[in-house]
Order: structure tokens, then sequence, then C-alpha cells
């Protein structure tokens, strides 16, 4: 299992990653989002998709999630996942995971990037968005009608 640091995103700032570990049969995430304190697990049997459950500190309710791990040969991992909420209806999120290589630090210390691997993760970030928007959209696109109008 490698250890990673990173951001969440609902594409909205103000998310964080606190803790995130990594391998081909499990996924294990810790966050903040502005003053709560979430986690999740999911388990895979090919090493790309993840099935588990997340919560939120202080609650006993677990609700379903799903995930697509994308990894750069950098190391970088992206984790696309859509979620079910009983309360708050369903969606999707995105984790941008970079390796976590000052063993010494504590996890949730963003690891200091390069200009161009930031670049690099930036627009890799970009594309998923747009593929994740378009998806999303696609979802919710009406049917066309056969045969004319009614």
């Amino acid at each position: 299992m490698r250890n990673f640091t990173g951001w969440l995103s609902y594409f909205e700032p103000g998310y964080q990653v606190v803790r995130a570990h990594v391998s081909p049969t499990k996924v294990a995430i810790d966050w903040r989002e502005e003053g709560y304190e979430g986690g999740l697990i999911a388990t895979s049997v090919d090493g790309e998709h993840y099935e588990g459950t997340y919560t939120y500190k202080g609650s006993t309710e677990r609700s379903p999630m799903s995930l697509v791990l994308y990894e750069s040969k950098g190391g970088a991992v992206v984790l696309l996942g859509d979620y079910r909420d009983q309360v708050n209806g369903d969606g999707s999120c995105m984790f941008q995971l970079v390796p976590d290589l000052a063993a010494d630090k504590p996890a949730g210390i963003p690891v200091k990037l390069s200009p161009e691997s930031q670049q690099v993760l930036d627009r890799s970030a970009a594309q998923l968005a747009k593929r994740l928007t378009a998806m999303e959209k696609a979802k919710t696109k009406p049917a066309k009608r056969k045969g004319g109008k009614k």
C-alpha cells in the first residue's frame, strides 16, 4: 500500500485530503470539507474500479460510493467517483492524489510539486473534469421521441 496526500474536489475550493492509502485492492481516504471530516473505504478486484462506502465523523450512516482510478507514469493518482446520498442527493467527486514523498512529514501536508509536474496534474484534472461534466450532462438529457410530434 502506498501513502498519498492531495486534494478532494467537488469542483469547489475548500476541500483537503488529510490521508490517503491506495493499493490494487483497497482505497482509504480521510478528508476535511468546510469544517466537516469525512472518510471512505473501498475495495477492488481489478485495481481500477473500487466499490465501498463513505461517512462523516459523528454519523453512523454509511453511504455507497464507486470510484475509478487513473494513475500517471509519475505516480500521481486521480479517483473519479459517484456517490449516493439520501439526504442531499447523488453526485460525483474527484480526488487528486500525489505520492507523499516526505516520510518524516505528517500526512496531510501537501507535497510541493515542480511547476512542470503541477501543470501536468492540473491539465489532467481539467481533462477529467470535462469528461465527468460531459458524462453528467449525458445522464440528464431527455430521450428523443421517435415518430414526430404528438
